[in-house]
């Protein structure tokens, strides 16, 4: 079975890749709005549904990825943010879906975002086999 191979803090983490009759399709949901005006902190936000708390959200203000302490998940479709987001602030939500089987979505996810590493791969695979 093929393998995917991703570099995450935990260290290197293993992906199976499904062969044969059973796949899985990823999918990013992608929705930008700019704000009309200010969003105070604390009022939902509604964004693509998704599972929460999974890692699958990811929020940018003006294309800047945010860090998952600038807000909370309130619902499968609906964000509070920590603080106020004045009127003009543009505002870009991507959903990751996942259909059919996956053994680890996290991986999944962090190959999405370009965390794939290679040559730590190859590097850790051949220290291994030392």
């Amino acid at each position: 079975m093929d393998a995917l191979y991703v570099k995450t803090a935990d260290g290197l983490q293993k992906l199976e890749l499904a062969s044969g009759g059973s796949s899985s399709s990823v999918s990013i949901t992608r929705q930008t709005t700019t704000l009309e005006s200010a969003l105070p902190a604390g009022t939902e936000f509604a964004v693509p549904v998704h599972e929460t708390g999974a890692g699958k959200l990811r929020l940018y203000l003006w294309g800047i990825l945010l860090g998952s302490d600038a807000y909370t998940e309130t619902t499968v479709s609906t964000v509070t943010f920590t603080q106020e987001l004045p009127a003009g602030t543009e505002v870009t939500a991507e959903a990751l879906v996942v259909a059919g089987e996956s053994d680890d979505l996290s991986v999944l996810t962090a190959a999405i975002n370009g965390k794939l590493d290679t040559a730590v791969y190859e590097s850790e695979k051949e220290e291994a086999a030392a």
